[in-house]
């Protein structure tokens, strides 16, 4: 069915109200006036044509993504290649940079390895010499502390052996009036002495007595007394040993050697020291004491042994 326009007619009101009323006509069909009428003031205008929208079919979106994309990948692949390049030419200057430092780190330790195999060599060749030199030197003391030497007094009519190593033994007689005595030293050992007192001796000190000034000692029951330079002064004494030397006994004497009541101190002074007591055949030195003080130098054993190797011999 065509459209029909309408059209609006406007009318002022002013001629509105100035129009005079109008009788009434009844109003006829109005069916039959539009067919007769033509209604020319309504024009059909045809619309401008709009430019043709462009679509895409699938082919084409596809074919441009898949352009797009390849771009994309190509310039992923240029900048990548080109970040790979420098990242290996940093690359392989640090390790050629590592490489060279590592080389440098083992000759270093490879020179020290070598100085040190060195110092080893040199080590073991003085550890032989060195041990070469103490099996020489155990053997030069093996030979040396069996080397004996002898003394012989007449004066006192007895000889001895005693250990080479302690060098020359000397006697010192002191007579004096007030004086009377006889010392004997070891130039290599100060740490052995040997001594006694005459019948007549009469010594400056008092109190305590010295082991070394001694008479020797006398023998009744089998019970010994040690003879002070004071004849009326005797102590009876127990022998930590008794040395057989055929004409005579020695005997082996500490601190706790002397028989004493009570809290009585030690009236001979021996120290922490082992002595040996010994009675001459002789009238006017009729007892010899020695005492040695460092069993480092001259063990018991040896002392013993020395003890044993005296000899009376006529005077």
């Amino acid at each position: 069915m065509p459209k029909v326009n309408k059209t609006k007619i406007a009318v002022k009101k002013e001629a509105v109200a100035s129009a005079k009323p109008v009788a009434k006509i009844p109003a006829k069909p109005a069916t039959k006036a539009l067919k007769s009428r033509s209604v020319k003031s309504a024009v059909k205008v045809p619309a401008k044509p709009r430019p043709p929208i462009k679509t895409l079919d699938r082919k084409e979106k596809r074919g441009g993504f898949a352009s797009f994309l390849i771009t994309a990948i190509v310039v992923v692949a240029i900048v990548g290649g080109g970040i790979y390049t420098w990242q290996q030419k940093v690359g392989d200057g640090k390790v050629e940079v590592i490489k060279n430092e590592s080389e440098t780190l083992k000759m270093d330790f490879e020179k020290r390895l070598s100085n040190l195999k060195n110092k080893l060599s040199g080590f073991q060749l003085d550890q032989e010499e060195l041990k070469k030199t103490q099996e020489e030197l155990d053997k030069t003391n093996q030979l040396l502390s069996s080397a004996k030497k002898e003394f012989i007094s007449e004066e006192l009519g007895i000889s001895f052996l005693y250990p080479a190593v302690f060098g020359e033994a000397k006697i010192v007689f002191d007579n004096t009036e007030e004086d009377f005595r006889f010392i004997g030293t070891f130039e290599d050992n100060d740490k052995l002495i040997f001594g006694g007192v005459s019948s007549g001796y009469v010594s400056s000190s008092t109190g305590v007595y010295s082991f070394i000034e001694s008479l020797g000692f006398d023998k009744t029951r089998n019970k010994y007394r040690f003879l002070t330079w004071e004849k009326e002064n005797k102590f009876e004494i127990n022998p930590t040993k008794i040395i057989n030397m055929g004409k005579g006994e020695a005997l082996l004497i500490n601190k706790d050697s002397f028989s004493l009541e009570g809290d009585k101190e030690v009236p001979v002074d021996i120290g922490l020291n082992i002595g040996v007591v010994i009675n001459l055949d002789n009238e006017q030195y009729p007892g010899i004491s020695f005492v040695n003080s460092d069993f480092g130098i001259l063990s018991l054993e040896d002392f013993e042994n020395m003890i044993k190797t005296i000899e009376f011999i006529d005077n």
